[in-house]
């Protein structure tokens, strides 16, 4: 009974260490060197594809424009690592694809012989009381067996110790017998051993391949959020550089021709400075805002029309090589511009700034009119007034080839303007019903701490631009505090303040209306040990100048002993005394 169960065992460990070593280092090389090129491609386009679909639900969010890229690079640091540890592997397999570790079948036959000779003498589960020297003997056993190194375990099978006996016991056999079957069954059930299967099948490894190749051959993709279908460019990442690269230049150039209130993919604007802009005329113009329409182009992006976008890049740059850009960037899909590409949320503004927000903007003298991509928006002091500027939006549309949606309407202002992911309303703003039960949903499934906090963050970067504390902390549990809030600040070593604004020359300030808000002595410069920095304000910017007067320091010092001393206001003036001698004084 005991000999059986010890074969048993002994032959279990011998398979445990061949799969580790031999079998499944074989099967991840064949198979990264089969498909790993083509799914790490693959993979990159996963990527890239999930990036692009928080980039959207980030920017209907609200998100401003020079943060999202920022987020995008924090939640998919996994991910990215993911790939390149991927790829890692890959350079891996190429390099030993070369190395043969193969020995002629005899010699095979009798390292796996003597191996399994040498784990009755030296393995744990034989010999649970091992000396440090056999320990590390059998290590060495165990690297030449994995590195098929015949030579080395006959020389080191000799120098174990004579005399070794056999650990006996049936119970710790069969336990040792369990375990190592079910890191055998592990094994088995895991990568890279279960891809054995496609290698060995030569229909399944075909059908794989045309799957891998189907994927990375499209250069675009067909996604759907809140029941939308859009086609998303894939383009390389040199691909990619180069159209930000350029844009980044063109996009300067168009921003000048927009009117202000549109807020789409613009920088220092955005959805909360165009809510902000529309709020603020509902309280300034209460009586000529009692009404409003409320459009969204059908498909904008999938039906725009690619002439009509050429025709408008033409107008305004007449570069013929930055033209042939351009126009590839516009016709890199059969029809339409891409959602996913930098260069077409330019082209989009382009085209609706030019044939429909100038148009009623100068044309018609439309007051009240707001545009975020293709939602538009337009206030006015009766509906009559409202119903005429919809057919001339209308008939701006049709003249491009573009529609509106039926779900247009005019309607009171009081019932809530639901605009930019917020419903609007003169004395306060709520946010959209459907992000708070998209955030409350994903709350709910995501137990991961760090990407609870991640959806905290950024859910509180829209609700802090809306009425929304009582929201915020039913739905998190916390309550809602900006930094200020927390009335903290940092304290230097040194126990100086620090003040904000450019260092200015006291010459510069003679004669000019200030504001001083604070001040800190003992300051060392190369001046000298004991200065003296002043904290300003001129025109509204922060500035601050370096003084020795001891003058302006007895008056500082009486100022700060005053309850509501600081800020207060002043002029710096010059007075001449001794020899011809200059002074700078507050009056």
């Amino acid at each position: 009974m005991s000999i059986s169960l010890k074969e048993k065992l002994a032959e279990l460990i011998f398979e445990y260490d061949e799969l580790r070593f031999h079998i499944c280092p074989k099967i991840e090389d064949m198979y990264l060197l089969s498909f790993g090129f083509l799914e790490c491609e693959a993979y990159n386009l996963d990527i890239e594809l999930e990036m692009i679909k928080r980039y959207i639900e980030l920017f209907n969010q609200g998100e401003d424009l020079s943060e999202i890229d920022e987020k995008l690079d924090i939640e998919f640091e996994e991910s990215v690592g993911m790939l390149e540890k991927y790829m890692g592997e890959l350079d891996l397999a190429i390099e030993r694809k070369d190395i043969h570790f193969e020995l002629s079948k005899d010699d095979l036959d009798s390292l796996n012989s003597l191996y399994l000779d040498l784990i009755y003498k030296l393995h744990p589960s034989f010999n649970p009381v091992q000396s440090i020297y056999e320990k590390d003997l059998f290590e060495e056993i165990v690297d030449a067996f994995e590195n098929y190194d015949l030579t080395s375990m006959r020389s080191l099978a000799i120098l174990i110790p004579e005399g070794k006996t056999i650990f006996e016991d049936d119970d710790v056999f069969i336990k040792s017998i369990s375990q190592i079957n079910q890191e055998i069954y592990n094994i088995k059930n895991s990568y890279p051993y279960n891809k054995k299967k496609i290698l060995d099948d030569d229909a399944l490894f075909k059908d794989y391949k045309t799957q891998l190749l189907d994927v990375v051959a499209n250069d675009y993709l067909l996604i759907e959020e809140y029941g939308k279908k859009r086609i998303l460019q894939i383009l390389s990442m040199k691909d990619r550089i180069a159209v930000f690269a350029i844009m980044n230049v063109v996009d300067r150039h168009l921003q000048k021709r927009y009117i202000r209130t549109t807020g789409a993919s613009i920088k220092r604007r955005g959805t909360h400075d165009l809510m902000n802009c529309i709020r603020t005329d509902l309280q300034k113009d209460p009586e000529g805002t009692l009404y409003a329409y409320k459009f969204d182009i059908r498909r904008f992006y999938d039906n725009a029309r690619q002439d009509f976008v050429i025709w408008c890049f033409r107008r305004v740059f007449k570069d013929k090589r930055l033209l042939v850009l351009l126009e590839r960037f516009v016709k890199l899909l059969p029809e339409g511009i891409s959602f996913g590409l930098r260069s077409s949320q330019g082209a989009g503004n382009l085209l609706l700034s030019v044939f429909l927000d100038h148009y009623l903007k100068d044309k018609y003298g439309v007051r009240y009119y707001y545009r975020y991509c293709d939602d538009g928006l337009v206030l006015g002091k009766t509906k009559a007034e409202l119903w005429k500027i919809r057919d001339v939006i209308h008939g701006q549309m049709e003249k491009i080839d573009l529609e509106i949606k039926p779900n247009e309407r005019v309607f009171p202002v009081e019932e809530g303007i639901d605009f930019l992911g917020y419903v609007i309303r003169p004395d306060y703003v709520r946010l959209r019903k459907r992000i708070k039960q998209k955030f409350a949903r994903k709350m709910h499934e995501v137990k991961s701490r760090k990407r609870r906090r991640e959806l905290i963050a950024s859910f509180y970067g829209m609700t802090k631009h809306a009425d929304c504390n009582k929201l915020f902390k039913k739905l998190t549990g916390k309550e809602m505090r900006s930094f200020k809030d927390l009335n903290v600040a940092y304290k230097p070593e040194d126990g100086k303040k620090r003040f904000p604004g450019v260092v200015v020359s006291i010459r510069e300030l003679v004669n000019l209306p200030i504001v001083v808000k604070d001040f800190e002595t003992g300051i060392k410069t190369e001046q000298g040990e004991d200065r003296c920095i002043v904290a300003i304000e001129v025109n509204g910017e922060a500035k601050k100048f370096f003084t020795n007067s001891e003058e302006m320091k007895n008056i500082l010092a009486q100022v700060k002993e005053m309850p509501d001393g600081f800020p207060f206001e002043t002029t710096i003036e010059t007075e001449t005394f001794g020899k011809g001698r200059t002074k700078y004084v507050f009056t």
